[in-house]
């Protein structure tokens, strides 16, 4: 995101380190918030087209339920 304000729950830098730009939102539930999200591995990780998308999307619901133990619901 570069020098922005993050706009979600992006709460760390490239490096994994606090982000700056989340204005001290986060900054005293860092320690704790910081075990519950996923920092994205760059060099395993690309885009997807909007085609990709489309033919994967059924498959991230039910990966997405799965991965947080929700009841699936179709």
């Amino acid at each position: 995101m570069g020098n922005k304000n993050p706009n979600g729950n992006i709460i760390v830098d490239g490096s994994g380190g606090y982000n700056q730009y989340d204005g001290g939102a986060h900054k005293r539930i860092f320690d704790k918030v910081r075990q519950e999200y996923v920092i994205g591995d760059p060099a395993r990780s690309r885009l997807l087209s909007e085609i990709e998308i489309s033919l994967l999307a059924p498959h991230f619901v039910v990966f997405l339920k799965s991965l947080f133990g929700a009841e699936i619901v179709i």
